[in-house]
């Protein structure tokens, strides 16, 4: 979900992750607040309580691997290479994480069409590679403004 919808401040002593989250998408919020309290021992802050579900928290060092290693806003993201090359399971669970941010599924003619949204070719190029890694046909189409 971090790939799709997260993202990486880091300001002077503090090292803040956020991840936004429907605003009809209660319980997920509720999934994500427990899951970070569980794994990190951290609350996590409903930014904007009456526009959106955005969660933020405070973990330094997650924030700093999340910064070196993934990126810290959809214009720098990049898929890391121990993704690209983990097991099977592992990188079909990593495109559901994402298809489920930043994707969808339609219709198209009679096939079924799946669809990953990006300002960063980049990060497309990586989901393209681990799409091919499992042997799924794709490409990439850029639209115009």
């Amino acid at each position: 979900m971090f790939v799709g919808d997260g993202f990486v401040n880091i300001n002077g002593k503090s090292h803040d992750i956020y991840l936004s989250i429907g605003k009809s998408e209660n319980d997920l919020a509720k999934f994500y607040d427990q899951l970070i309290f569980d794994v990190f021992d951290r609350k996590c802050i409903n930014v904007h309580k009456n526009k959106e579900n955005t969660r933020r928290f405070t973990h330094k060092e997650l924030a700093l691997l999340l910064h070196n290693n993934i990126g810290t806003s959809a214009y720098n993201k990049r898929i890391p290479d121990w993704i690209k090359q983990a097991s099977f399971p592992l990188r079909y669970a990593f495109l559901q994480g994402y298809l489920d941010s930043d994707g969808s599924v339609f219709y198209d003619n009679g096939k079924v069409r799946v669809n990953f949204t990006s300002v960063n070719l980049e990060l497309l190029e990586d989901v393209q590679d681990i799409l091919f890694s499992l042997e799924i046909k794709n490409s990439i189409v850029i639209h115009q403004k």
